[in-house]
């Protein structure tokens, strides 16, 4: 008996194992598609706006930058946003904790908000007129199509 205790615990644990794979695997495949996405939108873009080599090393420096900015700012964001879940489902919340965890995950959003218009501020001051023009329409096409996506599941948690 003792012995089929055992295996059924390893049998669990196994699977257990599995499905955490599973997890992470599914987490690093949608993050990398999602930057292999915005790899793509940033290649076009600097294929329709005919880059100099000079602007091309001020666009790729300006693009590291950010990046090393994002990857501090989601890491200073995340344990504020676990801390907000577990918050929200304990047994009492504490709505001043919940108001102050709020207030500083949005001053790290708008921090990051902050650092991605002044790499478009950047990057335009390096353009010539003609390739302005073509800068601005893109992104215009990639605001506007950011707000769709996040309009299209703006109700996700109320079902509607």
């Amino acid at each position: 008996m003792a012995k089929r205790v055992w295996i059924l615990l390893f049998l669990l644990s196994v699977s257990f194992n599995i499905a955490a794979v599973g997890v992470v695997a599914f987490g690093l495949r949608s993050q990398v598609e999602a930057q292999g996405g915005e790899l793509r939108r940033e290649g076009r873009l600097r294929r329709e706006l005919h880059l100099s080599g000079a602007q091309e090393e001020v666009f790729n420096q300006l693009r590291e930058t950010f990046q090393q900015e994002r990857a501090r700012q989601e890491a200073a964001i995340a344990p504020l946003r676990e801390a907000l879940v577990r918050e929200l489902v304990a047994d009492q919340s504490d709505s001043v904790r919940v108001d102050s965890l709020l207030g500083q995950i949005g001053q790290g959003q708008a921090q990051l908000q902050r650092s991605l218009v002044d790499r478009i501020l950047q990057e335009r001051a390096v353009l010539q007129p003609d390739q302005r023009e073509a800068f601005a329409r893109s992104l215009e096409r990639r605001l506007l199509r950011a707000g769709e996506r996040r309009n299209d599941g703006a109700d996700s948690l109320s079902g509607r």
